[in-house]
């Protein structure tokens, strides 16, 4: 990524946020906002996910969702940057590791859109109700509210 000063990016960004999941959880995170794809452009921006984010959001998860495979945890991270071209408004990014064996696997960003998981899933919730949830998903309002809860204070912007 350039940023906006022609300068590369720092290589040790400040990293504003940690959370370690699960790689079920990712799959999860795949499936809720591969449902966001459904609703109004409008709507979405209004909520803090441009199209355009919530398309390179559903591109990173579906990379994650492929390299995960025996791995057992997936770090996702907030970085703050220099303004840049590319990101929502320069302001940020969302990183994402796979971790095997305390080893990185792979390292890839997503939109800062990332960090309104919970209250992404909080819409999709609200907006087609459990029994639907499931049957477009294939989990539990439980499931759901329990990766909520692991964002909680974790990736806030």
């Amino acid at each position: 990524m350039k940023c906006s000063d022609n300068s590369q990016q720092a290589d040790e960004p400040h990293v504003a946020g940690v959370l370690d999941l699960e790689v079920g959880d990712v799959e999860i995170l795949f499936q809720v906002a591969h449902q966001l794809a459904n609703y109004d452009e409008a709507r979405l921006a209004a909520l803090g996910c441009p199209a355009a984010d919530l398309e390179k959001l559903i591109d990173g998860l579906r990379v994650l969702r492929h390299r995960v495979g025996d791995s057992s945890k997936v770090r996702v991270f907030v970085i703050e940057r220099l303004l840049c071209e590319e990101g929502a408004g320069g302001s940020g990014s969302i990183g994402a590791e796979v971790m095997e064996n305390d080893a990185i696997t792979l390292r890839t960003e997503l939109p800062i859109a990332a960090a309104k998981f919970p209250e992404l899933m909080q819409f999709v919730i609200s907006s087609i109700g459990p029994r639907e949830l499931f049957l477009r998903t294939g989990f539990h309002l439980e499931e759901l509210k329990s990766l909520m809860a692991k964002f909680e204070g974790r990736l806030s912007r």
